[in-house]
């Protein structure tokens, strides 16, 4: 597997949607069109404050953050300086500062949806531990990883919705970094079934 890293771009501006994984997809599938194509590429939910239903205020934490292999951060620079429109809200991306993926013995996802996948935790628990155990197959110590299912969320896509949930996954510090360079689920390419390591 090629070596990830996170390209994090900072971001000003006052807010932006809470729900806003399909929002920044599209803005940067205008400035980068390649990125519908890109499967190794993934974007980070945004981190902010909540002020109002809906609605996150940008903090100094707040980023743009591309996952992507290390061989492709030249072709995330064009982001660089550009103005991103996320539902009638304007953010301005500045200079990117290269992360490296750090290895965790507890990794978390905001919110991941499977194919197939129902509304309820139990149902895509199931479905969530036949999914490691089938990249058991390509790393060994994910066959003792433990998934916990946690709130249930929703994302709309166009005039879609679609329904996940977050999810903490206990496993080695190897393991954690091949499913946070890999992923889980579908819509990566909006904010979904993207690892970071768990803050306690």
């Amino acid at each position: 597997m090629e070596i990830k890293v996170d390209c994090c771009f900072a971001l000003s501006g006052s807010a932006i949607p809470l729900d806003h994984g399909y929002a920044v997809f599209g803005a940067v599938s205008r400035i980068l069109p390649e990125f519908h194509e890109r499967t190794a590429w993934a974007l980070h939910p945004i981190a902010g404050s909540r002020v109002a239903p809906g609605l996150l205020a940008l903090t100094s934490k707040s980023a743009l953050t591309v996952r992507a292999p290390a061989s492709d951060l030249g072709k995330l620079l064009p982001l660089a300086g550009k103005t991103l429109e996320l539902d009638g809200h304007r953010v301005v991306v500045g200079t990117p500062n290269v992360v490296m993926l750090r290895a965790a013995t507890t990794i978390r996802s905001r919110f991941v949806t499977i194919k197939g996948g129902k509304d309820d935790a139990k149902s895509f628990h199931a479905l969530g531990t036949r999914a490691i155990s089938r990249l058991s197959e390509a790393c060994a110590d994910l066959k003792d990883a433990q998934l916990h299912v946690g709130e249930r969320r929703v994302m709309r896509v166009g005039t879609h919705t679609v329904v996940g949930f977050a999810v903490d996954i206990e496993t080695s510090p190897e393991a954690s970094l091949f499913l946070q360079a890999l992923g889980l689920g579908g819509r990566r390419h909006m904010g979904a079934g993207v690892f970071i390591p768990k803050v306690k």
